[in-house]
């Protein structure tokens, strides 16, 4: 590569080169953009399809829990110990 020193070509490369970065930055941008609205969608959708399952299994194994005989039984001493003023300590 041979260097000019004609002010005029160093004048015009420089040019050429700050329009080629400036070309660069835009991709640069617009990939990041894409890359973070993928990011958003992928995440969003995991995270849906997690906590639709997990809410689904814990909300079944408590309803499970709750239809069983000692539940039931011990329903009243729930209350009545809710009712009960806290102890310290």
């Amino acid at each position: 590569m041979t260097v000019s020193s004609d002010p005029a070509v160093l004048a015009r490369e420089l040019a050429e080169a700050r329009a080629e970065c400036d070309r660069l930055r835009g991709e640069l941008g617009e990939a990041t953009e894409s890359a973070a609205r993928w990011r958003a969608v992928a995440l969003a959708g995991w995270n849906e399809r997690g906590q639709s399952s997990e809410t689904s299994r814990m909300q079944r194994e408590v309803d499970a829990m709750r239809e069983t005989l000692s539940w039931r039984i011990t329903r009243p001493l729930r209350v009545a110990r809710s009712l009960m003023p806290s102890r310290p300590g």
